[in-house]
């Protein structure tokens, strides 16, 4: 199918390529629809577009949906995504994570966090980040943390110094690599099988 001469698919690229994301889709699937069957994948080809883009593009012009909202192009959240090579966020990132990480004792590369996403997102914030729920998930499984397995519902008791007790590690712990000691934790639990 090729239903335009040339200088007609130039002109239609010039027009195409000045427009914003929004109105790009639904020109395509204006153009689209003209053409009738074999439309969508000359004009995805034409404009280098994916034919999800047009269908999209259909929805919107279908439904009325036509003006962008509050001078917006993307929905709220839309956009780039975060780079792996953002040395920044990657080190906030540990930081924040640091003092909340632990582990299968069986399995070293299996390793969890404490704190929710939001609290991560949250304390990143406060170090100078901008990022959301989204982005922590993304950094978790980019370092390769998995979620928390599940455990008991049922305590075994209880110790009136519990508190105390992982007070005093995480306070030994520090002092330890404040003298650049390693920190080796070890599980003494039976590993059920």
């Amino acid at each position: 199918m090729k239903p335009y001469s040339l200088k007609q698919e130039q002109s239609m690229k010039c027009l195409y390529d000045s427009l914003d994301e929004a109105s790009k889709r639904r020109y395509a699937s204006v153009e689209a629809e003209k053409l009738g069957h074999g439309g969508k994948r000359y004009i995805s080809n034409l404009f280098q577009c994916s034919v999800t883009t047009l269908s999209k593009g259909q929805r919107e012009i279908s439904s009325g949906l036509v003006e962008v909202e509050t001078g917006r192009i993307r929905r709220k959240g839309g956009g780039r995504k975060l780079k792996k090579n953002d040395s920044f966020i990657q080190q906030v990132f540990i930081e924040v994570i640091r003092e909340h990480t632990a582990g299968d004792p069986c399995d070293e590369d299996v390793r969890w966090t404490y704190l929710h996403q939001h609290e991560i997102a949250e304390r990143m914030n406060e170090k100078g980040t901008n990022i959301s729920r989204t982005v922590v998930k993304q950094l978790l499984k980019d370092h390769g943390y998995v979620k928390r397995k599940s455990q008991k519902n049922k305590a075994i008791g209880q110790s009136k110094n519990r508190n105390e007790q992982f007070e005093n590690i995480q306070h030994l712990k520090k002092l330890h690599q404040g003298q650049g000691n390693p920190i080796i934790s070890m599980d003494t639990k039976k590993k059920s099988q």
